[in-house]
């Protein structure tokens, strides 16, 4: 329940305003219901837009419903929580499997935001990996491993690469270990390669089909092998687990926050090594190689080494929890009733009012109403001004779109990505005094206005700048 209520108190709060990312999975559900099926997000070579398939069937029921949008990723972070539960009970007991799983469910900092938006493929990713990582733990154990069961493992590795390649960082751990393990094994190896093919297969044709673009990066990022770790540790973690604020600044302060990150890391290590100590089966190898080998192979993809919203910390987050649930678990002990009880509620009140309050208050404190009803009187204007075509930011023009629930077509500068080419020649088409055009008030540049800019009126709705054309009969 109150993993409940925090994500009701966040989807309430400034935090719970649609971002042009989520608006991207609602509209391609939009053409996904319509008859569209991509392979990769629009106008980048990799990640798939699982959610939007998802969430197809319920907007062509429902139409357009930010909560439901949303809710698609606290589902699938639920279910990964307890996918967590059971992995844990392959690794160490039952305790330290609740331990895990409430851990997980009661996700700290950014990452308890990220689990309320709707970003393609990440909880969803994170799902898969936790999922592979239970199935790589039974074949490690096993002497004679099931053929299916090893070609199924190799499935998830595969989807979960389709899903997002920055996954790899932890299914290839888990992939070499389950391979070594059973090495002398000629058949071990073709069903995880075979299930490992079959289950991106659809990016591998798409790249043979379309000259390989997944090889390439995006856009290019500044910034070192050795950056990108040292990002990882000093900031990405600690803006994941709440301890560094969106600004990337030490919360609550510069000496309890660096002191309690220690400590996590600290709690981390240990019940790795705890973990690995106590069992005796052979998949004990197989949380110390993910974990030792996260970070690294994190590091050679560029695009990562942006730390300011945490969301890249889901990458390593399950496997952590794992390690902290361990040693969580060894520190309360089983033979002393007041240990027992004094280390559980530490662990909660550190947990929840050093890595969760940090980051919610202040979004409480700024709850004011509904925090998409800038986008409703957005759509609101332009349905009572005639006008069903937008242009502009990528980041305004999208919210705005999925709230016109398919009654608007939008299209973006085109220096931004354009997701959707067809939408796009759509509105490119219409005659620029027929088309609103749309910015956040953050990224607003009057040069460029197709049309000089006395030939528009300016509206504000919320963040939301709107130019209504005034050469259209429509706009007061």
């Amino acid at each position: 329940m109150a993993g409940l209520l925090l994500r009701w108190l966040v989807l309430r709060s400034p935090a719970g305003t649609l971002t042009a990312d989520e608006a991207y999975t609602g509209v391609q559900g939009f053409e996904i219901a319509g008859g569209h099926f991509p392979i990769v997000l629009g106008g980048t070579a990799y990640t798939l837009p699982f959610e939007a398939y998802l969430y197809a069937p319920l907007a062509a029921l429902l139409g357009t419903n930010v909560a439901l949008l949303k809710l698609l990723t606290t589902l699938s972070w639920a279910l990964a929580s307890v996918a967590i539960y059971f992995a844990a009970t392959r690794l160490a007991n039952r305790r330290t499997a609740l331990i895990a799983g409430s851990l997980c469910w009661l996700a700290p900092g950014a990452l308890l935001l990220v689990s309320v938006t709707s970003y393609s493929a990440y909880a969803s990713g994170m799902l898969v990996a936790i999922c592979a990582f239970y199935v790589a733990a039974v074949l490690i154990d096993s002497d004679e491993p099931n053929r299916w069961m090893l070609f199924g493992f190799g499935v998830l590795a595969g989807f979960g690469f389709w899903l997002h390649p920055m996954f790899v960082a932890t299914l290839v751990p888990m992939a070499l270990v389950v391979l070594w393990i059973h090495r002398r094994r000629l058949e071990a190896w073709v069903a995880v390669i075979a299930g490992g093919l079959l289950g991106c297969a659809p990016l591998l044709l798409w790249n043979v089909k379309n000259s390989w673009p997944s090889l390439e990066s995006p856009t290019q990022v500044e910034g070192t092998y050795l950056e990108r770790l040292r990002t990882f540790g000093a900031d990405l973690m600690p803006r994941a687990f709440g301890l560094r604020d969106i600004t990337l600044r030490w919360q609550p302060d510069n000496i309890v926050a660096p002191m309690l990150y220690i400590t996590i890391v600290a709690l981390a290590v240990y019940g790795m090594i705890v973990a690995f100590r106590r069992s005796e089966r052979r998949s004990r190898v197989l949380l110390p190689a993910v974990l030792l080998s996260v970070f690294p192979i994190m590091a050679l993809f560029e695009n990562l080494i942006f730390a300011f919203d945490g969301r890249y910390g889901i990458i390593s987050f399950p496997f952590i929890v794992l390690a902290l649930a361990a040693g969580i678990d060894s520190l309360a002990g089983r033979e002393s009733t007041g240990r027992t009880a004094a280390v559980f509620t530490t662990v909660v009140a550190v947990w929840v009012f050093g890595l969760v309050v940090p980051t919610v208050r202040p979004l409480v404190d700024a709850t004011d109403g509904d925090p998409n009803a800038h986008l409703r009187a957005a759509v609101a204007a332009l349905d009572e001004a005639g006008i069903d075509r937008i242009y502009g930011s990528y980041w305004g023009v999208l919210p705005v779109e999925f709230m016109g629930d398919k009654e608007l077509v939008g299209g973006v500068f085109p220096f931004w990505p354009i997701r959707f080419p067809e939408r796009q020649r759509t509105v490119e088409a219409e005659s620029f005094d027929d088309i609103a055009i749309v910015f956040v008030d953050t990224d607003e540049d009057l040069s460029q206005l197709p049309l000089p800019g006395e030939r528009y009126e300016r509206q504000t709705f919320g963040n939301i700048v709107i130019y209504f054309p005034t050469s259209s009969s429509n706009a007061e």
